[in-house]
């Protein structure tokens, strides 16, 4: 008693895809992560738990599941809250995003999945890193995240460090200034062609 309620995000993933391990494993990975980690800008963690069949929950379809619950961060994603903003504030919101980035490399991981849309503004303007799925320590030459702001490094298949979630910020940075992607409609081939060579 006597702990004010407060809304949580809850991260679901029901048993069809929990069938596949990697899938499962992820869910844990982030929950670790964010639990270990503790900072102020990142979403304290909570629970991690076991669904039932009969959760209710939409998506579930009468399947279990597992869970964590999470802080709620309301706002919008760094792109949107960009969108109209003048470049003292784009510049702002960019750095602290860099600091954020920074939490991890100093505890020798790389987020592996940098991009506008996972970082939060919240209605005080202060930016919020998110998703860690894809969490991993420095030295791993696994190749995931998202192909428009994949380091070369990566697609090559060799082993990343920081310098990854770096290339990555800096794609994203060109387009939070010019206000689309270095191939806005390029497809993956192209993409990945262009972060090789271009």
């Amino acid at each position: 008693g006597g702990r004010e309620a407060r809304p949580l995000a809850l991260k679901a993933l029901f048993v069809a895809h929990a069938q596949d391990a990697s899938l499962l494993d992820l869910l844990r990975q982030e929950f670790r992560v964010l639990a270990m980690l503790r900072h102020p800008r990142l979403a304290q963690v909570f629970d991690f738990g076991k669904l039932p069949a009969d959760c209710g929950l939409e998506g579930s379809k009468g399947r279990g599941g597992y869970f964590f619950t999470r802080e709620l961060i309301e706002g919008q994603d760094l792109l949107a809250a960009c969108a109209d903003a003048p470049l003292s504030t784009i510049c702002q919101l960019a750095l602290e995003s860099a600091r954020l980035l920074d939490v991890l490399h100093g505890r020798g991981m790389i987020h592996g999945d940098f991009k506008p849309a996972n970082v939060i503004v919240d209605s005080q303007g202060e930016a919020h890193l998110i998703d860690f799925g894809l969490v991993r320590g420095e030295g791993s030459s696994l190749l995931s995240g998202t192909a428009a702001y994949l380091a070369p490094e990566l697609i090559e298949g060799r082993q990343a460090d920081r310098r990854a979630d770096l290339y990555a910020f800096g794609v994203a940075l060109y387009q939070l200034v010019v206000g689309q992607l270095p191939l806005p409609q390029a497809d993956v081939a192209e993409l990945l062609h262009w972060h090789l060579h271009g």
